[in-house]
């Protein structure tokens, strides 16, 4: 369910921001909206405006849904995310990569 996802995940961040800096912003959410944990990259080089004054722009955004019922695989998958996330040779070889391989590639690193 696309817009219960999207609620959850709008709620959560209203909690407080999920931008990790360096470019790199990880939404997530618990919701009934997926029955399994879902995950979507998008990946922009150039950066979108970022969530606060004077923040930097996003050039890499993870977004992270999970069913009430797998919060410990989660919460396992969002930290390895963030850990590779916050590498620069891997933001760095993201932000240069031309296919969604290479891009899955990448976040398989760990």
């Amino acid at each position: 369910d696309r817009e219960r996802c999207l609620m959850d995940v709008l709620e959560r961040e209203k909690v407080t921001s999920t931008f990790l800096g360096h470019g790199v912003a990880l939404p997530h959410g618990i919701t009934d909206g997926t029955d399994a944990i879902q995950a979507a990259i998008g990946i922009k080089p150039e950066g979108i405006p970022g969530p606060g004054d004077g923040e930097q722009s996003v050039k890499i955004m993870l977004l992270c849904l999970c069913p009430p019922t797998q919060r410990r695989e989660y919460l396992h998958f969002t930290f390895l995310a963030a850990n590779i996330l916050l590498l620069e040779d891997n933001r760095n070889d993201l932000l240069h990569a031309i296919t969604p391989e290479q891009a899955r590639d990448i976040m398989l690193r760990i």
